[in-house]
């Protein structure tokens, strides 16, 4: 089946009718985990993995060179927020400034992800990484 292309200003490829897509391209970014916390020293260290969370950019924004993504899921998560957690937390996890580092950087994170993704029609955040089983029930 073949689709129609519309010419875009950056010279990609864009759907015009989404109808006429037989398939969907679906980019599930998994729970990012983002923590910021600094040692005795104040150096400042991450929780999360910044390499892995480059190399999920990286290919996103390939997918989309090639196919629009249609739909984002992005799994719950985002940021740790030890601040928050009921769970005993060391204390370098809680120390000052450790929250809005973190804060900053997962907003960082997923508006890179919503940038490589700008023609998604749908865009959807679990509430919690314990529910991924409920993303065949999310599919649009």
């Amino acid at each position: 089946m073949s689709t129609k292309h519309a010419v875009r200003t950056d010279g990609r490829k864009s759907q015009t009718s989404r109808a006429s897509k037989s398939l969907r391209t679906v980019v599930v970014v998994p729970d990012l985990q983002v923590w910021c916390w600094p040692d005795h020293l104040g150096v400042w260290h991450t929780c999360h993995d910044e390499a892995a969370i480059d190399v999920a950019l990286s290919v996103i924004r390939t997918i989309d060179q090639g196919e629009t993504v249609d739909q984002v899921i992005q799994i719950g998560d985002p940021c740790e927020m030890a601040n928050f957690s009921s769970f005993r937390t060391a204390p370098a996890l809680t120390a000052t400034g450790t929250w809005p580092r973190s804060q900053r950087r997962t907003h960082e994170v997923l508006r890179a992800i919503t940038e490589a993704t700008p023609n998604a029609f749908s865009r959807v955040v679990l509430d919690s990484n314990h529910l991924w089983p409920r993303i065949p029930d999310l599919l649009a």
